[in-house]
């Protein structure tokens, strides 16, 4: 197959396009607000196909996460209160949110990892996650990078 014939068919897979939301904020124990859409963005077919037409997309900032997220990325996420071990979570936490790799911890409260060993992981215990309003907002299922924008030569 040609290089042009793949970047058609690559093209013709390109075709629903997400919004990419301020922030997946919840209110108190409600399933969530009105997001607010900033912008949208161009997504393979087959995200739908594979995680649902909720999907949406909210830039990840911050170095926590990395390598796996890295700052400016889009992270393409399905809204969902639920999570298994690992899971790379987006959480709200006393109206504020974080992205982490959410897990269960041995005293009933849950552990929020970072890929970045640099950062600290958060313990919470299940009092904690109820007086912090701890919520699981989405799963984030994958990461578009940053488009690479052309730069003048430099020996010009």
């Amino acid at each position: 197959i040609s290089v042009s014939a793949f970047l058609l068919n690559r093209s013709s897979d390109l075709a629903m396009q997400l919004p990419i939301v301020a922030s997946l904020k919840c209110g108190y124990g409600q399933s969530g607000e009105p997001y607010t859409v900033v912008g949208k963005h161009s997504v393979p077919k087959s995200f739908i196909k594979k995680y649902g037409k909720e999907l949406v997309l909210v830039y990840a900032n911050g170095a926590s996460m990395l390598p796996t997220i890295r700052p400016g990325e889009l992270m393409v996420c399905y809204p969902s209160d639920w999570w298994d071990d690992g899971t790379v979570a987006i959480l709200n936490i006393n109206d504020s949110d974080t992205v982490k790799r959410i897990y269960h911890a041995q005293d009933g409260g849950i552990d929020l990892i970072p890929d970045n060993p640099e950062y600290k992981i958060m313990h919470y215990s299940p009092q904690e996650v109820e007086d912090y309003r701890i919520h699981v907002l989405a799963h984030v299922v994958t990461t578009i990078p940053p488009e690479i924008k052309p730069i003048p030569r430099r020996d010009q």
